[in-house]
């Protein structure tokens, strides 16, 4: 037979040859020599081992490689070659296990028939297609989504040999991109939802986009908008405020703190706003602009003018009033105190943060305690008892307190307000003004209105009335208003005013 073998040749050198060997016998057919026909195959034998070492580069780094790849019988739609990662995108323990159990994969792989006859349709007109993200089925049925290349191999003749692929796991990045894409959707809705403003722009001062509550706030449509800078819907006096910010707080740490200014609307009128602005960066940490979240603040202003207004229209009265005034913390400690020196001759800010019981005659203060804690666990509105508090010389002064309970929205109890007043100054006013301990009465007025006037005039409350009347307080509202609009009057104490004026004139 043609075999192989080996030649030594004159330098030494070995040489690879192929050769048949021919027997040649006499006439009587005995062996008397031989030929034979050598073949140098020593070029073959380079190519052979070229191929090998090749062969074994490819099938190394076909099952070693970091994506899957396969390859496919088009004909009975099985795999006829994997690699491990090939099958572990799939689910199965090993190539073999791969090979031996998919018996068709477009009916075990592909999970939309759709994706199936697209990439079938790219591959019979364009013999490939490239990174085609679809859904494989795995072993257990769970999907994971791959990224997709498969081209067609052929033979020299043309013939189709196989079908040829590589498939990545982007089963975490399409769950990210999900993610993603839900956070960008949320996001935006936010964005949109906002009740306040929201605007980013660049460092020259250029809105680049805004939100609709921003966009209605200042009343520019949004192309309007990218055309202004900042400058324009700030009033002038606000540029300097802007530019101290912008170096020392925006430039210097990245964000501001938040301010307030005012800005123009479209149509002129000027309103207040509070905002704080950060600024953006790029990845290399340069300056590239900024965004600012932007609230009216008109309202804001307005309540807090009236709410001015009103705080000192009652420091007036409370500073003016005959009666002394406390508020008393949860914990018992003075936060606020007028008149008290015309009482107990303490100035304000000796009684501040000080324990309210701590001025208590030491012979009332367990009962004053009993009280106090009481009416808070009892859920009593409002308390009058009497004691003995300490003035500033040393003496015990004879009280009447008047306890409100004050609670939060949640009725939870967080301090108190006292009214405090001399018993010797009202006994003496009632000695002072004997025609009011007499019932008041006017023609005009209801039984019930005349009884609960005479009240009114002896300086009772609407509480007080309805507790000694054994009524509700609602009722005696209900009558105080009648006996205002009988009068006249603006109110109880001009009702009161016109009832003495009376009483005193002689009119009934």
């Amino acid at each position: 037979d043609v075999y192989e073998k080996e030649y030594i040749r004159k330098d030494g050198t070995i040489l690879p040859v192929e050769l048949r060997a021919v027997l040649l016998k006499n006439d009587i057919g005995k062996p008397v020599k031989m030929w034979a026909i050598i073949r140098d195959i020593s070029d073959r034998k380079k190519a052979e081992k070229e191929l090998k070492i090749s062969e074994e580069n490819y099938r190394s780094l076909f099952d070693n490689s970091p994506i899957g790849l396969y390859q496919v019988d088009p004909q009975s739609g099985r795999f006829v070659r994997a690699n491990n990662v090939a099958a572990r995108i799939l689910g199965y323990e090993s190539p073999e296990e791969l090979m031996s159990s998919v018996t068709d994969i477009t009916s075990q792989v592909y999970v939309n028939p759709e994706d199936r006859e697209k990439a079938l349709g790219w591959l019979k007109k364009d013999g490939f297609f490239n990174d085609f993200e679809l859904q494989n089925r795995r072993k257990d049925g769970s999907i994971v989504w791959v990224l997709a290349s498969v081209k067609i191999v052929r033979d020299e003749e043309g013939n189709i040999l196989y079908h040829e692929g590589t498939n990545q796991d982007i089963t975490e990045a399409r769950q990210v991109q999900e993610a993603l894409r839900l956070s960008e959707g949320r996001y935006r809705q936010l964005y949109e939802s906002m009740m306040d403003g929201f605007v980013s722009g660049d460092l020259r001062g250029y809105a680049i986009e805004a939100n609709d509550a921003f966009l209605n706030m200042l009343g520019y449509s949004r192309e309007e908008l990218h055309r202004l800078n900042y400058k324009k819907i700030t009033p002038k006096k606000w540029h300097a405020v802007d530019k101290v910010i912008m170096k020392e707080q925006l430039l210097t740490r990245g964000y501001s703190d938040i301010f307030e200014k005012e800005y123009i609307r479209k149509d002129g009128t000027i309103f207040p706003v509070e905002l704080r602005t950060t600024l953006l960066r790029d990845e290399k940490g340069n300056s590239i602009g900024f965004w600012a979240i932007v609230r009216d603040i008109t309202e804001r202003k307005q309540s807090e003018e009236t709410l001015k207004k009103s705080h000192e229209k009652y420091r007036v009265i409370a500073e003016n009033i005959i009666d002394c005034i406390a508020l008393v913390d949860k914990g018992g400690l003075i936060q606020y105190v007028s008149n008290f020196a015309e009482v107990v001759g303490y100035e304000p800010e000796e009684l501040m943060n000080i324990n309210a019981l701590s001025l208590t005659h030491p012979d009332d203060l367990e009962r004053v305690r009993r009280i106090y804690h009481d009416s808070i666990n009892r859920g009593w509105r409002e308390i009058i008892y009497e004691t003995r508090i300490r003035h500033k010389n040393g003496e015990y002064l004879p009280l009447e307190i008047r306890e409100r309970v004050l609670k939060d929205c949640h009725e939870n109890f967080i301090g108190s307000v006292c009214i405090v007043r001399k018993i010797i100054q009202r006994q003496q006013k009632e000695q002072l003004s004997p025609s009011l301990d007499q019932n008041f009465f006017d023609r005009r007025l209801t039984a019930r209105e005349n009884e609960i006037l005479s009240w009114v005039m002896k300086g009772k409350s609407t509480w007080d009335i309805a507790t000694i009347l054994a009524i509700s307080e609602s009722t005696v509202k209900f009558h105080v208003d009648n006996i205002m609009k009988k009068f006249k009057a603006v109110n109880r104490v001009h009702a009161v005013a016109i009832a003495l004026q009376r009483q005193q004139g002689g009119f009934d």
